[in-house]
């Protein structure tokens, strides 16, 4: 594993976290990485998944250090993480996983977002009256605007977590985080939409794709960070979703 490669993984606090608790006591057990760092299952697997090459499983299931991870290890302990983090927390930044982040690490912290997040984006569809049919803003669908986000929203979630969950087998694995990520990120979305629409926008063809590029890649995260897998596989996930949206689309009429 290259110094870049390195410099990126440990961009996250989390992870440094993990590498010390690890090399701190030589081999530990999932659950007692859980309990001790206060890590949901999908985000504990998520990191430890960014982790390899660093971090290995024997073969009673514990986990300990590589030869390379005792040197990142060392490392950390005299002197920091030496200057790692710096583009990799950019990336971070931008692609909303501090945020995940913490979403992911409480419950509650997740119902409040999904409660805010969700009446927000009732006022704004019912101030707008901007339908939605996934990602696809839709006009004159016979159906009222607040409905079509809500179940837009609703069917978004169900779709990117049944397809996280038959694809790599992350069944039961942090629901409601999961949906308060795709709450904010949809409302985030919409709110850009709704506000064009507002000020009668056309959106070039381009600049759309841009959004829903946007879009794809903080959705990716999301399915990185809740389910546990790493970010190629949350984008493929997201991107499988976008395509079947757009096919349903298509399939009923265009633009309903």
């Amino acid at each position: 594993m290259e110094d870049r490669e390195i410099y990126k993984i440990l961009g996250s606090e989390v992870r440094r976290r993990i590498l010390v608790y690890i090399g701190d006591r030589g081999s530990v057990r999932f659950t007692e990485m859980r309990r001790d760092l206060k890590l949901s299952v999908g985000s504990l697997y998520y990191h430890l998944d960014l982790l390899k090459g660093l971090v290995t499983q024997k073969s009673d299931k514990s986990y300990t250090l590589t030869s390379r991870g005792l040197e990142v290890y060392r490392r950390i302990k005299e002197g920091g993480r030496g200057g790692w983090g710096v583009s990799g927390g950019v990336v971070r930044v931008l692609l909303v996983i501090p945020l995940f982040e913490v979403l992911n690490q409480s419950v509650a912290r997740s119902l409040v977002a999904i409660a805010v997040s969700s009446a927000v984006l009732i006022m704004t569809s019912l101030i707008s009256g901007l339908g939605m049919f996934g990602v696809y803003p839709v006009e004159n669908s016979g159906q009222p605007p607040t409905l079509t986000v809500l179940s837009s929203l609703f069917g978004l979630w169900i779709l990117l977590d049944t397809a996280c969950s038959t694809i790599y087998g992350r069944f039961g694995v942090n629901h409601v985080q999961f949906f308060s990520q795709v709450s904010i990120i949809y409302l985030l979305y919409y709110l850009i939409l709704s506000t064009a629409a507002a000020l009668r926008m056309t959106f070039p063809n381009y600049l759309f794709l841009a959004i829903q590029a946007w879009l794809a890649l903080i959705m990716g995260a999301a399915v990185a960070v809740s389910k546990g897998v790493r970010l190629e596989r949350g984008f493929m996930v997201t991107l499988l979703a976008l395509y079947l949206n757009t096919a349903i689309l298509m399939l009923m009429g265009g633009n309903m």
